[in-house]
């Protein structure tokens, strides 16, 4: 299922096969509109067209996520039917750590590490480890999108899928990445 507002977007997804029961309103549609809400919003009209048994699992797939595998939206899935979790999304390892080489400037143009901790971390591999939040997917239980404002208000586990395969494309540099790795993948 294809949520957007843009008619010929819906055309081309149907082309595809894929399913458009609804358009988007335009509010929830702009560039600021939280993501959040779309979800609520598709949930809301799904569950209206389909009277019963309402939806057991919401996965999101954004379109901005083109390298996932199915086997990461499977593990998304998996994740939240074996568990408690309320979301389950997908991680990547990161390079950066807000514990060791991520700062932030004060008023005055002074650098601080983002987040200090009660020991001097000398090497990066003595940090904590962290993950970078991707889209490559999110499976959620529909009755916790409803009820919540945000990701983290609820049980969130996650998947760690691999860089090559997390890329988020936000900028012209971040399409340019995902060609060049579609490339590089039908090339073999």
């Amino acid at each position: 299922i294809v949520s957007t507002e843009d008619v010929e977007i819906a055309e081309i997804s149907q082309r595809y096969g894929a399913e458009v029961p609804f358009l988007r309103p335009q509010e929830l549609a702009g560039d600021d509109s939280p993501e959040w809400l779309t979800w609520q919003h598709a949930i809301r009209i799904l569950d209206s067209q389909a009277g019963e048994p309402k939806m057991e699992v919401f996965v999101c797939i954004p379109a901005t996520s083109p390298l996932r595998s199915v086997e990461d939206v499977d593990a998304c899935i998996r994740t939240l039917h074996d568990g408690d979790a309320d979301l389950v999304i997908t991680v990547t390892e990161t390079d950066r750590n807000p514990y060791y080489n991520m700062v932030a400037l004060n008023g005055q143009g002074y650098a601080h590490v983002v987040v200090p901790t009660s020991r001097t971390i000398h090497r990066r591999q003595d940090a904590p480890h962290v993950y970078d939040m991707s889209t490559v997917a999110y499976a959620a239980r529909p009755e916790f999108i409803m009820s919540a404002n945000s990701i983290f208000e609820g049980r969130v586990k996650a998947v760690v899928v691999p860089a090559e395969r997390a890329l988020d494309i936000d900028t012209e540099l971040d399409f340019k990445f995902a060609e060049f790795l579609l490339s590089q993948t039908s090339a073999h």
